[in-house]
């Protein structure tokens, strides 16, 4: 598989070799929703984060997950032209 040719990379990853920054997730949302989402799905920064943001964690229980950037299909633009 051939890498994409732009790539972004976050101002601080985790991994700094594949730039991958790590976040939380609800366990249920990672696995049955999580490409399906029409309004998408929340990567917390923290396990308190998202405790604090989903009282569904008791039951439903959390992962960690990796995301990594593999092509910007629109770049910011920050002007008003």
């Amino acid at each position: 598989m051939n890498e994409p040719e732009h790539t972004s990379q976050p101002m601080f990853p985790d991994d700094k070799q594949t730039g991958e920054m790590h976040g939380y997730m609800c366990k249920v949302d990672f696995e049955c929703e999580l490409g399906f989402a029409e309004g998408g799905n929340t990567v917390y920064p923290s396990v308190e984060n998202l405790k604090e943001r989903r009282k569904c964690t008791p039951q439903c229980g959390i992962v960690k997950v990796a995301v990594r950037c593999l092509e910007v299909v629109q770049a910011e633009k920050y002007t008003d032209e």
